[in-house]
């Protein structure tokens, strides 16, 4: 079963993704901000990393960036309120796989 975390500082899109996936047959982690993440993500016990752009501490862009240039980091999936396709090449530049505009459709979510 893969595992997978989810980071955002909205509380209720941490639980509405976490439930979706869990629904699916993920096991699902959740952190509230970047930091809190990067502590999971020390176990290395994280298959996909589901993280939000913007967020009060660090971004996610910020995050990923760090992470890309590290050995086994895991795989990253963004997902914002920004509907910019610069913001967008900016995360895949960084190493994400895929960018997800909020609000988005479930099944979109488990596509991708």
């Amino acid at each position: 079963m893969a595992r997978l975390l989810v980071i955002d500082d909205d509380e209720a899109v941490r639980r509405s993704l976490a439930r979706v996936l869990a629904g699916a047959g993920y096991e699902t982690a959740t952190a509230a901000s970047t930091a809190e993440g990067r502590g999971t993500l020390a176990t290395g016990c994280v298959d996909l990393l589901i993280c939000d752009v913007r967020m009060p501490d660090e971004t996610g862009l910020d995050l990923i960036a760090s992470l890309h240039r590290e050995q086994g980091s895991p795989p990253v999936l963004m997902i914002s309120g920004e509907d910019d396709p610069l913001v967008a090449e900016v995360a895949i530049e960084h190493g994400a796989y895929g960018y997800l505009v909020k609000p988005f459709d479930n099944r979109e979510l488990l596509i991708n």
